[in-house]
């Protein structure tokens, strides 16, 4: 059997992987409405948080967009590939996978897609205004397994389009068009990730992806987290298993202390503006926390 074909990227190797083609067809069974209707939608509101100053800013929690048996498919998907990664002075220790695979980033976004349209995020622009979150028992679904923090949005219709963007990326162009961003896709390259006991990746914001040559007009504004197993159990004797994705105020803030946690649950997927948004990956202080990285692709056009 040939090795998989790697693709070398100044963010690291790109291994290409496949799905076995029985479980690429268990992964495409689950688009239909019904299941897209089973994800549970939670909005976080950071004004009713200890993070109010993050109002303005964009992240969701879906619960149930893949079961454990497709997590189990998903988390296997890199497993002979696993390297460490190390950055800047224990500023990052992680096992990581850098994989290319059209199969799992459709799926993803096949069933993802509708809750971001009902979020009002998959075109940004200037002018206009986005529908609210729909609220109800569908938002409050996966409550119980939520963290506190994590609350339905209840204020009115909001635009995130400047908060998601920023103000440069909305500016009129080509007379007096605006520009107008439209989501299009999850990015196939995938960023799998294995956090053993005392593996974290200190506060930082997420950079913005762009397809080589595409810069102004194809780019990256929203994270997608996907957690493909359950927070570790806590030993005995300590307080927590820890690996939470925390949310911090900017260093040097006057809320640089303050913290949202949301807590890995297998299937749960945290989507997040990249743009100002500080947050960490908490040190793991026992068993294994598996995850996936991807972004969120929006295409230019003047209207």
């Amino acid at each position: 059997m040939d090795p998989p074909r790697t693709i070398q990227t100044p963010r690291g190797t790109i291994v290409e992987l496949a799905l076995p083609e029985h479980e690429h067809e268990i992964l495409e069974s689950g688009t239909t409405q019904e299941r897209i209707n089973a994800i549970s939608y939670q909005p976080i509101d950071f004004s009713q948080t200890d993070l109010p100053e993050y109002h303005p800013f964009f992240a969701l929690v879906l619960d149930n967009v893949f079961s454990e048996e497709e997590c189990a498919m998903i988390r296997a998907l890199p497993e002979d590939h696993w390297a460490p990664l190390v950055q800047g002075n224990a500023f990052r220790e992680v096992d990581r996978t850098l994989v290319l695979n059209t199969q799992v980033a459709d799926v993803l976004y096949a069933r993802i897609r509708p809750h971001l349209e009902k979020a009002g995020v998959t075109r940004l622009r200037k002018a206009g205004r986005h529908q609210a979150p729909a609220s109800g028992a569908n938002a409050a679904a996966g409550a119980e397994a939520s963290t506190e923090p994590v609350r339905q949005i209840s204020s009115p219709a909001q635009d995130w389009s400047e908060g998601i963007a920023g103000a440069s990326n909305l500016k009129a162009g080509q007379g007096r068009h605006k520009a107008t961003w439209d989501m299009y896709a999850a990015n196939e390259r995938l960023s799998f990730l294995r956090y053993g006991p005392g593996m974290h990746h200190d506060r930082h914001c997420d950079q913005v992806f762009s397809r080589p040559g595409t810069d102004k007009e194809d780019k990256s504004f929203l994270t997608c987290q996907v957690y493909l197993s359950d927070r570790p159990a806590a030993e005995a004797g300590t307080a927590d298993a820890g690996g939470t994705t925390r949310f911090w105020g900017p260093p040097g803030s006057s809320f640089e202390r303050r913290f949202v946690d949301v807590v890995p649950r297998a299937g749960r997927v945290l989507v997040f503006q990249q743009r100002m948004l500080w947050h960490s990956g908490q040190p793991v202080n026992a068993g294994l926390k598996y995850a996936m990285r991807t972004d969120l692709m929006y295409q230019r056009s003047f209207t």
